[in-house]
Order: structure tokens, then C-alpha cells, then sequence
């Protein structure tokens, strides 16, 4: 919500901008009209005409281009994107460069575009002073009222009506005078308003730095000592801040004017001060290297995909999707030439073996974490309060693992494959490439300073994530304990029935619990049981369990289910890929490039479909669950704000075996687009939690023609 709030003041203030700069061109030409000769004077309108029609072919060349461009990317199957994405990396210095160059070159066009649009709705205005003096300023005045109503009619009736009282009036050269410059002060408006969306607004985020996770210079200065030698080493020169997360991993990220690093509890509890030295130097290396992404390409990417969708935007919008598309190119051609160009600065000016013993435990916690899935643990609110030692069991249960599984994760990191498209190199080679032949990880052997400021830092992560998790506690604990606790009783007492519609939430109350051996219990009963088609879930898990426990027989498994429900295509394959690459199963990891293109492509197809909703269609009435219903009225209206005035539900069939469900949420007239917005995104997410059937949520008017309302029992809320 306060991201609408945030989007809603930015659009207001360039709705004031526009004007301002309309009103400032406007005034202008009032003052300057005497030193223009009435020859002069008509030679203006036919320079506004050019601007007006310079702005109309921008507006659209950018929406056929945009169009253009899309479609074809979309013509693009899967398998050939992959096989793309793989010829760039065969030739990635040359490309990287060119697509530098291009990304620097379509923003500099758009910095003229947004300049030049500017500046015609300023000479629009200008000129409209000149010749009108005071009139254009009514009319502006008028336009700007205009505007600020909703939809095209709105627009229109006002316009129509005001023409209809001044044509009707007695100075017939005053109403058509007055009508001309009540158009110029519409259309001026337009390239101001484009050019003004393209403005960054938003001050620097001040109390960054007062963040309790932050980390104070004076309570901190042995870690900050540490970060200021590995950044003096590698050239930095700017300023940066120290930060915990909660993690086991550091990374850096730009921050306003300044570089955040942060650094994950878990791993400040494996690291030695030199290791930490060398990770240091890894990070402020990216600061530095002349590789890296530069700065204002980062910032621009990250500008042009916050801009909002509006009709303003049209006139750049086919700039804006091309510098993006070609930036991530580019980012994905320069991620691994990156990692290794500091990589090397860690030889440079560190030491390899703690390099190499740093990516280690950083990569030892990546395979626990994968394998921790399929243990039993202790709920996080199984406690009446919550836990004020979190970490420090997570850093145990870590350390114990480690002991027993140390040297099985080296025989897995030397078996490791790369998977297409990744953005690091692998370990093994990372390794190799710090001149690294044994897999040893080093004794931390912490001074008294050292850990001194671990414990402290431990404390500081265990506060903060136990006032976070007081807030709302109570509700939470009964939501993810207490009442998956009183369901499985209940089911217990009840004989433990296994049937279709409850054998998958039951074992997921059990997850809930921490109780993962129960719940693959229930799991493997429902296969044993019931048919294919209704243990499909069942099997899916059990496909998860087994590749997470090493087994590609579990490989089968989630073939088998994304084969009987589609929707669990693109969480499985990622399951499989990982496996592949964890274990080193090459010969699957090529089964899987071939199946997962085809999968996906199929899906994209059916999507496609599912996704529009027309009157030919096969459309009937739906009935949703009453609790399903309920919450999801509850969630509309509340996010609605009383702007919902109808929601409709309908069943579209492809097949027999393929249909979805699709809501469709009409709005009173004016609802402006954030509420808009929030509803349908607030109604998404509530959704996606039910992974055994397929949602779409429409917007009436987008679906109108489908005349869902027509259908019996469609309608399941009308307001008030």
C-alpha cells in the first residue's frame, strides 16, 4: 500500500510539473508576443503543427515498434532461447562490448527524446501565448480540469460541451480562437507530461544507515578495519557501510551514494579474520573492476522498470523495452567474465587457501540447506514465545553437519556440472583457478577483538529477528502451530483417513510442524492407495524427497506428475535441474534440456490460451469451495477500498482434462489504476497457493466482449 501511495504522489507531482511547464511556456510567449509582428505571429501555428506532429509520430513509431519487437521475441520457442543464450557465451568479450555500446547509445537517444519532447510542449505553449495571450491561459486552465477526469468520455463530453456554448455564442471568432487554443492546451500537455514521466524522483533513503542491522564503525572497528585494507587494495575510494543478514554469504549491493555489504551471520560464525579479508576483497573488487556493470546503466535499467504503465510513457516505451532487453544480455554475458575478474583479485592481494576455504563453506552450506529439507526440526513456534537463540541452534545443527558431511560435499563439488546460462563459474573451477588442489577448509582460530565482535554481532541478529517475529506472534503461532496441531489431531482421532481431498494438506500441517517424516508417510500412502491421477501431488513430493536425498530415481517422479498436472512444471523442473547439477548427472542434465524445452514451450501455448477470455469461448459457471469464496471476497473488497462493485466467477474449457478458473473483478467508473492494481495483484497472491488447479484474474473491461455476466450464477458479489 505504500508503494501505491509512493506511485500516486509521483504521479500527481508531474501532473503539477506538466502544467507548470505548459503555464511557464505559455507566459512566455504572453510576455514576449509584442516583439512578434502579425507576420510573423500565423508562421508559429505552423511551427506548433510540426510539433504536434513530430510528438503523434513519436507516440507512434514507439507503439508499432514496441509491438513489433515483442512479437517477435515471442516467436521465439524456448529451445531456440536456450541455444541464443549459449552462442553468446562462446564469443562474450566481443559481445559484451557491443551490447555495451548499444545500451549507451538507446539511452542517450531517449535523454534527447524526453529533452525534445519537452521542448515542443514548451513551444506549443509558447507559440499558443503569442498569438492567444490570456485565452490560451483559460483554456489551459480548462484542459487541465480536463485531464484530471478518467477515460476517453469524460474527456470528450467536456470538450464537446464547451465547444457546443462558445459556437453558440454571439463572437464567433473568439469561439473559434478559444477552440484552437483549448486544443493546443491538450495536446501540449502531452509531450509534457511524457517528458516529465521520465524524470527520477525520490530522495536518498536517509535512515538506511540507522537500521538496526546496520553496523556501527565504533562498535564494529575490527570488521570495518578488515573491509577498509581489502578496499584500499583493490582501488575503492568510496565510502561504504556494514550490514548483517541472515544468511550464510556476503554481498554488496549499491545503496544511494553509497556500498552496502552484507554479511551473513552464519558465515561471520565459519570465517577466520583472513577469510574474511579475502571475501572482502572478492566484493570491493566489483567496486573497482573496469568489467563490472557501469554505474549508470545499473541505475537507468533499474529507473526505466519502475516506470509505471501509463499512456504518457508510449512515446519511449519501444526505447525503454529494448534498453532493457539488450542491458540483460549484457549483464548475463559480463556475470562470470566478473566473478573471475575477482576472483583474481583475491590472488592478487590475498591469500588463495583462505580464498578457496571461504567458497567452500560458503558452498558446504548450500548442499546442508539442500539437504535439510528432508529433516525433521523444531517449529519456530512451538515456543509460547519466540526463541531468542535461533541462530545459535541454526550455526549447531550447521556445524554438525558439517562434521559428518564434510568430505561427501567434496566428492559432490568435484562431481558438480554447470547448467546453461549460469551467471558463475563453478566452484571446482574457481578453485583450480586459485592454483587450490585440495578441498581444505581452515581452522578459524578467531582472535579475542575477533570474537568479541561475533558475539556481538550474534546478539545484535538474534534481537532483531526476535522483535521481528513478536510482532503479529501470537497470530502466527496459531495460524502455523496451534491449529495444524489441532487438525492433525482431529485427523488422528478420526482413524487417519487417506482420501484425495485431504491427504495433501494434512501432510502439509505436518511440515508446518517440522514433523517431514510424518508427512512423507502420509505421501507414500496416497500412492499406494489411490489412482495416478489423484496421488499426482503425493508423487511429486516423493519425487522432491528422493533427489534431495540424492536418488534420480525420483527423477521419474516428477516427470510423471508434471505429466499428470501441468502446474507443477515449473517448480519440478527446477527440481530436477539443481539435482543435476548438484550431483553431476550429465547424462539427465541432457534429458532435461530436450524435455524442459518442450514442457515449458507446451505450457507457454496452453497459457497463452487460458489467459484470454472471449465470447466464442466455452465458458460456464464455476462453483469455488465457501471458505475459498469467502476469503477471496474478503480480499477484494478489502483491497478495493469500496471501488469493487461486481466480481464474477467462470470456468473456460480447453478439454475435458484442461480448463481454468477465471475471476474477472469489475471496478465503479474511475477507479484509478492503483486501485486497480493492488486488487488484482492482492488476489493473485492469494491464488497461487492452490497449486492443483489454474487461476486467472481478468479485469472486467479487458473481458467485456465475453459477456460473462450472461451466465447463470456467475456473479458471487455485487456492492451495495
Amino acid at each position: 500500500m505504500k508503494k501505491l501511495d509512493k506511485e500516486k504522489k509521483r504521479r500527481y507531482t508531474i501532473a503539477f510539473l506538466s502544467y507548470l511547464l505548459v503555464v511557464a511556456g505559455g507566459v512566455c510567449g504572453i510576455i514576449t508576443s509584442r516583439y512578434f509582428s502579425d507576420e510573423v505571429k500565423p508562421v508559429l501555428n505552423h511551427i506548433v503543427w510540426c510539433c504536434i506532429l513530430i510528438t503523434a509520430v513519436m507516440f507512434l513509431f514507439a507503439h508499432i515498434a514496441k509491438k513489433h519487437f515483442t512479437k517477435r521475441r515471442k516467436k521465439t520457442t524456448i529451445e531456440e532461447n536456450d541455444r541464443f543464450y549459449l552462442s553468446l557465451l562462446e564469443s562474450a568479450e566481443k559481445i559484451s562490448a557491443k551490447e555495451l555500446a548499444l545500451i549507451k547509445l538507446i539511452r542517450r537517444i531517449s535523454y534527447v527524446c524526453t529533452v525534445a519532447l519537452g521542448a515542443f510542449a514548451f513551444a506549443i505553449s509558447f507559440a499558443a501565448g503569442v498569438n492567444c495571450g490570456g485565452l490560451f491561459l483559460l483554456a489551459l486552465a480548462i484542459s487541465a480540469f480536463t485531464l484530471s477526469l478518467t477515460g476517453a468520455i469524460a474527456i470528450g463530453s467536456l470538450y464537446f460541451s464547451v465547444v457546443l456554448g462558445l459556437s453558440l455564442s454571439s463572437n464567433a471568432g473568439f469561439a473559434n480562437n478559444f477552440l484552437l487554443y483549448l486544443l493546443f492546451a491538450v495536446i501540449a500537455l502531452i509531450p509534457a507530461r511524457a517528458s516529465l514521466m521520465r524524470k527520477r524522483f525520490g530522495k536518498p533513503d536517509k535512515d538506511f544507515a540507522e537500521r538496526k542491522s546496520v553496523l556501527s564503525e565504533t562498535e564494529y572497528p575490527l570488521l570495518y578495519s578488515i573491509a577498509e585494507k581489502a578496499s584500499e587494495a583493490t582501488g575503492y575510494k568510496g565510502t561504504f557501510r556494514l550490514a548483517l543478514d541472515n544468511d550464510c554469504g556476503v554481498k554488496i549491493v549499491k545503496i544511494n551514494d553509497m556500498y552496502m555489504v552484507f554479511i551473513g551471520i552464519i558465515f561471520l560464525s565459519q570465517v577466520s579474520e583472513d577469510e574474511l579479508y579475502n571475501v572482502f576483497l572478492h566484493e570491493f573488487a566489483h567496486c573497482s573492476d573496469e568489467s563490472s556493470i557501469p554505474e549508470v546503466e545499473f541505475k537507468y535499467a533499474l529507473f526505466i522498470n519502475s516506470i509505471p504503465k501509463s499512456f504518457f510513457n508510449t512515446a519511449l516505451i519501444f526505447l525503454d523495452t529494448a534498453y532493457y532487453y539488450h542491458y540483460n544480455l549484457f549483464y548475463f554475458i559480463s556475470s562470470q567474465r566478473m566473478e573471475r575478474s575477482a576472483d583474481e583479485a583475491m590472488i592478487k592481494y590475498g591469500n588463495a587457501s583462505s580464498a578457496a576455504s571461504f567458497l567452500l563453506k560458503i558452498s558446504y552450506y548450500y548442499y546442508y540447506s539442500w539437504e535439510s529439507t528432508n529433516v525433521d526440526y523444531e517449529s519456530i513456534y512451538s515456543l509460547e514465545k519466540p526463541d531468542n537463540l535461533f541462530f545459535k541452534k541454526s550455526i549447531k545443527l550447521f556445524e554438525d553437519s558439517l562434521k559428518q558431511r564434510k568430505d561427501e560435499w567434496n566428492k559432490l563439488i568435484k562431481r558438480e556440472i554447470s547448467l546453461p546460462g549460469e551467471t558463475h563459474p563453478l566452484l571446482k573451477t574457481r578453485i583450480e583457478a586459485l592454483g587450490i588442489s585440495e578441498y581444505t577448509i581452515l581452522q578459524r582460530n578467531p582472535s579475542e577483538r575477533y570474537l568479541k565482535e561475533y558475539s556481538q554481532a550474534l546478539l545484535l541478529a538474534e534481537d532483531i529477528t526476535y522483535r521481528n517475529r513478536l510482532v503479529n506472534y501470537e497470530k502466527n503461532r496459531k495460524a502455523l502451530f496451534l491449529d495444524p496441531k489441532s487438525k492433525i489431531e482431529s485427523w488422528e482421532a478420526g482413524g487417519k483417513p487417506i482420501y484425495t481431498h485431504n491427504y495433501a494438506e494434512i501432510s502439509y500441517y505436518f511440515r508446518l510442524l517440522g514433523r517431514i517424516s510424518d508427512a512423507n508417510s502420509i505421501l507414500n500412502t496416497a500412492i499406494q492407495t489411490l489412482s495416478e491421477k489423484e496421488a499426482a501431488y503425493a508423487t511429486l513430493l516423493t519425487g522432491y524427497r528422493m533427489l534431495h536425498e540424492y536418488d534420480e530415481t525420483g527423477i521419474e517422479y516428477v516427470y510423471r506428475a508434471i505429466g499428470l498436472n501441468r502446474m507443477y512444471a515449473a517448480e519440478g523442473l527446477e527440481e530436477i535441474k539443481m539435482f543435476c547439477r548438484y550431483s553431476g548427472n550429465e547424462a539427465e542434465l541432457n534429458k532435461y534440456l530436450t524435455e524442459s524445452a518442450k514442457i515449458l514451450q507446451r505450457n507457454i501455448d496452453i497459457d497463452k490460451e487460458l489467459k484470454i477470455l472471449r465470447k466464442k469461448d466455452r465458458i460456464s459457471a464455476e462453483r469455488l469451495p465457501a471458505k475459498m469464496s469467502e476469503n477471496l471476497l474478503n480480499i477484494a473488497v478489502s483491497a478495493g477500498c469500496g471501488k469493487v462493485k461486481n466480481i464474477y466467477v467462470v470456468r473456460k474449457t480447453i478439454s475435458d482434462d484442461l480448463f481454468t478458473t477465471a475471476i474477472v473483478v469489475r471496478f465503479a467508473p474511475q477507479t484509478d489504476v492503483y486501485t486497480q492494481a493492488l486488487v488484482i495483484s492482492s488476489l493473485r497472491s492469494f491464488l497461487e497457493v492452490f497449486k492443483d488447479r489454474q487461476f486467472n484474474v481478468f479485469r472486467y473491461q479487458h473481458v467485456a466482449k465475453a459477456k460473462i455476466e450472461n451466465i447463470d450464477s456467475s456473479c458471487i458479489y455485487v456492492s451495495r
